[in-house]
């Protein structure tokens, strides 16, 4: 039960960050339960699971991602998908296995 309440609080504590605000819950509470286990205090703990998602997401991204761009562009995902798929199947020799029309063309 102890260490339950303090692999809670970990992930309470990493998600309370700016940075590790939208990063999945499950993942830090699997990352924070293993480095509970093996450092010597709380506060190592936090730091080195905060460390580990920077090595596992936030070193790939070059840049801050835009949530708020994010969000809009995902709205627009079906239809830009449609148009993407549209042209791929178009450059490709032997497609014509393949029906492209699209559930967005109307």
């Amino acid at each position: 039960m102890k260490a339950e309440r303090f692999t809670d609080q970990l992930v309470g504590d990493v998600l309370k960050s700016r940075k590790y605000r939208y990063v999945c819950e499950e993942l830090v509470r699997q990352i924070g339960t293993r480095e509970l286990a093996v450092r010597r205090n709380y506060k190592e703990a936090v730091k080195t699971t905060k460390k580990k998602l920077h090595q596992v997401s936030g070193a790939y991204f070059e840049a801050k991602i835009s949530y708020a761009r994010a969000i809009e562009e995902l709205k627009q995902a079906p239809k830009c998908f449609a148009r993407r798929v549209s042209s791929l199947l178009s450059k490709i020799d032997g497609v014509s296995c393949f029906d492209q029309r699209t559930a967005w063309d109307s």
